[in-house]
């Protein structure tokens, strides 16, 4: 089989003066540019068949805007709608998408471009899976000492040479280095990742897509040093207080935890075992995870071989990746998780829902179910694994 695979982007930086996302005690406007923003795109073509997953660096999506990606590419490229996976990487130093106006209007034109141009750049290739560590980044601000999930899975396409011709990688951390006081437009720790990657690949392109991490946050030297004076007493349930806030963090810290994770997703390459006749299949379904209201939401799954890509709409707990690797890869799957692939509230497990905090306020204040988190798991058992 001649598994085609292109990478592609293209800036989605946003004019000054814009709102941005993530924290709702931030004052004032966009007033600079740290690093630009982009949205990245992988392909891949085989045996009549193709796929992609575009990854933007914004906040969240618009809940308009899969649809759009996936149509808009549809029409330039052919790729059908529903074999197309549009996410957010999740920085919280990006423009504000909720609200209406001319950027959030343009973000699914700006997505599919970075698809198109994938599409265009589309070769012979091969494609290797593998997995590695990033230890020491993340620490679970519901609870010190709360479970955090370090592994990194990622995909390589190398051409027939072996030279790496792009990565497409998945790590579960919040992009939250940067805290509210910070007015500077950036994709955060994940932008210096993807650096880190590129220049240890000269030539080579990268993807970033976040994995199930709604409670993992950063940590950073300044964390460090606060949670050694204060200890479990600094955290808190108000999202304003405590851990929940950011505003120690720097941009040097910035450069030094992506850093990290990128030179652990160099080291992990060499690891990448080859993915078997990966043609590319698709498949989409809907799951409801209403309580008394009505909220429908649709997974989607990009099949390579014996590797799935996942894609989850909204913010998913540690413990829903590692229940969801661990029944893939109980099934014969290699796993690959999205989260934020699409909008939604967090989707807190059951016993995440009995201990109260922001993240299940939101949840319950939209009123997803307490066991939302069950149903996908059931779904993604019924639709990816059932014979």
């Amino acid at each position: 089989m001649d598994l085609k695979i292109g990478f592609g982007r293209y800036n989605i930086t946003p004019p000054l003066g814009v709102p941005m996302a993530g924290y709702r005690q931030r004052e004032g406007v966009a007033e600079d540019v740290h690093d630009e923003l982009t949205a990245r795109a992988v392909v891949f073509e085989g045996d009549g068949e193709s796929a992609a997953l575009v990854a933007a660096d914004v906040c969240g999506l618009p809940a308009s805007a899969p649809g759009q990606v996936g149509a808009r590419l549809g029409e330039r490229t052919g790729v059908p709608q529903g074999h197309v996976v549009a996410a957010s990487v999740h920085t919280h130093s990006g423009p504000a998408t909720r609200d209406e106006g001319a950027y959030r209007d343009l973000l699914p034109d700006l997505m599919a471009s970075a698809g198109e141009l994938a599409w265009k750049r589309r070769g012979p290739a091969r494609l290797f899976y593998g997995t590695g560590m990033a230890e020491g980044l993340c620490v679970n601000r519901r609870s010190l000492g709360g479970p955090v999930d370090e592994e990194l899975a990622f995909l390589a396409a190398k051409d027939a040479e072996g030279r790496v011709l792009g990565v497409l990688f998945a790590y579960a951390l919040h992009g939250v280095v940067m805290g509210h006081n910070n007015l500077a437009i950036s994709a955060d720790y994940i932008g210096a990742a993807r650096r880190t990657v590129e220049e240890g690949l000269p030539g080579a392109a990268t993807v970033f897509v976040t994995a199930p991490s709604a409670e993992s946050n950063p940590l950073t030297p300044s964390v460090q040093r606060l949670l050694e004076e204060h200890g479990e007493s600094w955290y808190t349930g108000d999202p304003l207080t405590g851990i929940y806030d950011r505003s120690t963090g720097t941009f040097e810290e910035v450069e030094l935890l992506g850093g990290k994770l990128g030179q652990a997703v160099l080291e992990a390459l060499d690891t990448g075992e080859p993915v078997q006749d990966p043609s590319p299949s698709c498949k989409a379904w809907p799951v409801s995870l209403g309580d008394e209201s009505e909220i429908n939401v649709t997974l989607r799954a990009i099949e390579l071989g014996d590797v799935t890509i996942l894609a989850l709409p909204g913010e998913h707990f540690v413990a829903t990746g590692f229940a969801l690797k661990e029944m893939l890869r109980e099934g014969g799957r290699r796993p690959l998780l999205i989260s934020h692939a699409g909008p939604l509230v967090y989707v807190p497990p059951p016993d995440e829902f009995a201990r109260g905090g922001y993240e299940v306020l939101l949840a319950r204040n939209r009123g997803l179910a307490e066991d939302a988190q069950e149903r996908i798991l059931e779904s993604v058992r019924r639709e990816l694994l059932s014979a």
